[in-house]
């Protein structure tokens, strides 16, 4: 967040432990600090809410996995469905359609974000959507407004990913311009699809999310 002091949570620490370490570090000089939190049991996200009382929450889609933990998908929305235990706003993905489901129940109306082309579908509003890897639209409920963007993250599921930033962005009042001239800045951390040539051509990617230590 530009001219702004941020603190963030470091690689993939976002259990019990590693949500309370950045916490522990902060100075006091922090205007935004953005924490990752994980589940490894059910309703280990409510748990962490409770933690650090967040007042906004990104939830980027309800899956399957850890389904030999939790046991079912039903469970998974339950404990992702947490995050909103609090006082928080959400940020939700409008292709998502246990989002869309429960999105009725939350104390207050959320901002969306989605990517592909069967975002710009939706009515959703306020929205952010990246319809493909050249445009950025804005959504408030009747028109489009439609910027030229380019993103250098890859794959095509860091698209939503960077949707959903964008909404929580416009939600902290950040202009489009601002937004827009961040994007190219964008890169992803060590050891998150990292492109490595080898002497013979070949490119091999190194992607070491739980293995980095």
């Amino acid at each position: 967040i530009s001219g702004s002091n941020v603190a963030a949570t470091p690689e993939n620490e976002n259990n019990e432990i590693g949500v309370i370490q950045p916490l522990l570090s902060l100075t006091g000089a922090e205007q935004h600090v953005i924490i990752e939190l994980g589940a490894r049991h059910p309703r280990d996200i409510e748990k962490l809410v409770g933690i650090v009382k967040p007042a906004m929450g990104i939830l980027t889609n309800i899956g399957e996995a850890h389904l030999e933990i939790f046991g079912s998908r039903e469970e998974i929305a339950e404990t992702k469905w947490g995050l909103f235990s609090g006082d928080t706003i959400a940020i939700l993905n409008m292709l998502d359609n246990e989002s869309l489901a429960r999105a009725p129940s939350l104390r207050y109306k959320p901002g969306w974000f989605g990517a592909g082309p069967a975002s710009m579908e939706a009515r959703l509003a306020p929205a952010s959507l990246i319809p493909n890897r050249n445009e950025l639209a804005f959504f408030d409920g009747v028109d489009h407004e439609i910027y030229p963007i380019r993103p250098t993250l890859p794959g095509e599921h860091n698209l939503a990913n960077l949707a959903a930033a964008v909404t929580a962005s416009r939600a902290l009042d950040l202009s489009p311009q601002t937004i827009i001239e961040a994007i190219p800045q964008l890169v992803l951390p060590p050891g998150r699809y990292e492109k490595v040539g080898l002497s013979s051509g070949v490119q091999v990617v190194y992607d070491a999310l739980y293995a980095s230590y």
